[in-house]
C-alpha cells in the first residue's frame, strides 16, 4: 500500500502498476518495540512528536479514537 503522491510518481517514472479503488474503512498505524530493548532518546523524543501529531489530529478531525496500549509480546 503506497500514498497517493507515491503511485503517481511511480506512474510517472512508467512502472507497470495501476490504482486500484480500495475503500479501507478506517486506517490504523502502530509503533511496536521489542521486549527488553531500550529505546534511544532519539525514537523517544519521536513517538512523543507521533502522539503528539496524533492527537491534534484527533481533535481537529473528529476520526476514530487514539489510543496508546502497552501491550506485551513475546
Amino acid at each position: 500500500m503506497f500514498a497517493t503522491s507515491v503511485v503517481r510518481r511511480l506512474i510517472a517514472e512508467n512502472y507497470a502498476i495501476a490504482a486500484l479503488p480500495v475503500d479501507l474503512p478506517g486506517l490504523s498505524n502502530a509503533v511496536v518495540t521489542l521486549k527488553g530493548w531500550t529505546l534511544s532518546p532519539v525514537v523517544e523524543r519521536f513517538l512523543a512528536s507521533v502522539r503528539e501529531v496524533a492527537a491534534s489530529l484527533h481533535g481537529n478531525q473528529g476520526r476514530g479514537a487514539v489510543r496508546w496500549s502497552k501491550s506485551k509480546v513475546s
